[in-house]
């Protein structure tokens, strides 16, 4: 696998795990049976998912640019 592509693989990771902390607060807020805002919810969640898609998005980032930056730029 070419690194522009696994670069893009892991920014892909990274929008997911991003997105996917705020479709289970707003989950946690429907199925719950008394009122919670969502910003509790959000709490509820951690902050597990937007640390890993931090993550995910600096190797993406790196893989990608980092193509280009050690490779020079005349493969482009």
């Amino acid at each position: 696998m070419h690194n522009r592509t696994l670069g893009a693989v892991f920014i892909g990771i990274s929008v997911v795990l991003f997105g996917i902390r705020y479709l289970t607060a707003a989950i946690i807020t429907i199925n719950s049976q008394v009122y919670i805002l969502f910003d509790e919810a959000l709490q509820d969640v951690g902050k597990a998912p937007v640390i890993l898609s931090i993550i995910s998005l600096a190797i993406g980032l790196y893989h990608v640019y980092g193509s280009y930056l050690f490779n020079g730029i005349r493969r482009i």
